[in-house]
């Protein structure tokens, strides 16, 4: 599939609420007071805004709704007020009283845990504390206004946070899960919490409306050269382990990572989603019934041995992958290349025992299922973005994933009497073998005119 898309953007404009704010006792408009918009039905942090010079801000784009505006400043009192939008809101001159005069005494510490910078809210690492050798998701969990579901999936402001970044950068694909699994929290100075607009709207300096809540993780400058990692080994019972690697080695702006992981415990590293996809067993129990053909009655047990790759049972996982990131020529060019593997191989079985009473004898059905299933999955991931000059610039994407798997299943059944005679019996076997691939490539040109306000946007697209 080829696809040749050009796009024209038009500017929109919506409903807004603007105002100044000043000093109470002087009456001068005060700079850089961040003014933040909360949700008032459930306490999310909803848009925010910065006043300038003039003491004058402005917060675009406002959903109807009833919100709590609270402002804040180093030096200022906080001041709070609620209010519900249908329109344009005009606040006029909001007062704002010096700390000092509502306290004796006032103490001043460096280091926020929690700053503001433009749309962009940033947490001090450290100001976090997290047990040894803990990971970037017990950090996150951590981090007011941040959640990290049971399942691995992220949260921010309430919304589902689509990319985790390390340096500004993707680091092994746009995986959120790798990287918060496997980078260790005392690497990391900030988390940086955003919405990442489109790399069209980044060019252009044009809101295309699309956006994706990001996180980046600002690591420490010890961190960015030199090799660091991490190992682990465990195991119960001679046939029960759990083994993990990551090891890195930073140098600059050029990142190289290397993982491995693998277990026989139950633990697959997947998504929710994912492992349920590997299925789940019987259950232990008895049941009974009427045979409608002949009219005896028939009881069943399970055994309470039943087990299978899913969450009832014990698969095998095997993961690995490499990464490689680096800027060339003024940070003008950027590559940035992974690759990933992952294998889990599921077994799976159930016995049932089941006896069956007629007028005048009976008999005994026992049956067992026993499965097996294996799967592999390749992906590949390669950017290149190249800004030629100022006015031009050129990103090609790649996307390439392999997948292959198989499954045997073997079901036995037969009917005895109570006697140990043999009244039938049959055997089904089934083998399956499945394989997928595909790969998206992305070209994009973004050109912006030299003696005009006008910008050219060329995007391919292909598939296959």
């Amino acid at each position: 599939m080829f696809i040749l898309n050009f796009f024209i953007y038009t500017v929109g404009y919506s409903q807004s609420i603007k105002g100044v704010i000043k000093d109470n006792t002087s009456n001068t408009p005060i700079k850089n007071t961040v003014v933040m918009l909360v949700k008032s039905k459930d306490s999310v942090l909803y848009k925010f805004a910065r006043t300038d010079a003039n003491g004058v801000f402005q917060i675009k784009k406002v959903d109807s709704g009833t919100y709590l505006l609270i402002t804040t400043h180093p030096i200022f009192a906080d001041y709070t007020d609620s209010l519900a939008t249908n329109t344009d809101i005009d606040l006029g001159t909001l007062g704002i009283t010096p700390k000092a005069k509502l306290l004796q005494e006032v103490i001043v510490k460096s280091g926020s845990p929690i700053k503001i910078k433009g749309d962009t809210t940033v947490y001090t690492a450290d100001s976090f504390k997290v047990k040894d050798g803990a990971n970037v998701e017990d950090l996150l969990r951590k981090l007011p206004g941040i959640q990290v579901g049971k399942n691995g999936e992220i949260k921010a402001m309430g919304e589902t946070v689509k990319n985790v970044l390390v340096d500004g950068e993707e680091f092994f694909g746009n995986d959120p899960g790798m990287v918060v699994k496997n980078l260790q929290a005392n690497a990391v100075q900030e988390v940086q919490v955003y919405d990442k607009k489109s790399d069209q709207a980044a060019f252009t300096g044009i809101d295309d409306g699309v956006s994706e809540k990001t996180i980046n993780l600002k690591l420490k400058a010890n961190r960015k050269s030199g090799y660091f990692g991490k190992v682990e080994a465990g195991g119960g019972t001679p046939d029960n382990y759990t083994n993990s690697v990551m090891l890195n080695a930073f140098q600059g702006k050029r990142k190289i990572s290397a993982f491995g992981y693998m277990s026989n415990t139950g633990k697959t590293e997947l998504g929710w989603d994912e492992a349920d996809k590997f299925g789940g067993g019987e259950r232990e129990g008895m049941t009974s019934g009427i045979d409608e053909l002949s009219g005896g009655m028939w009881m069943s047990w399970s055994d309470g041995d039943s087990y299978s790759g899913g969450a009832n049972g014990i698969p095998k996982n095997w993961n690995g992958g490499l990464h490689y990131s680096n800027k060339y020529k003024g940070d003008s060019l950027n590559i940035n290349g992974s690759y990933r593997y992952g294998k889990i191989n599921a077994p799976g079985g159930s016995s049932t025992f089941s006896k069956i009473y007629y007028p005048d004898s009976s008999w005994n059905n026992n049956s067992s299922n026993q499965m097996f299933s294996s799967k592999e999955k390749h992906t590949v991931s390669f950017t290149i973005e190249n800004k030629l000059d100022s006015n031009n610039t050129i990103k090609f994407v790649n996307r390439g994933t392999y997948n292959q798997g198989i499954s045997n299943n073997t079901y036995y059944e037969e009917n005895i009497t109570t006697q140990g005679d043999f009244i039938n019996n049959s055997t089904r076997k089934v083998n399956g073998n499945t394989t997928s691939k595909g790969y998206n490539g992305v070209l994009t040109w973004n050109h912006k005119f030299k003696k005009s306000k006008a910008y050219l946007i060329f995007i391919c697209n292909w598939r296959f």
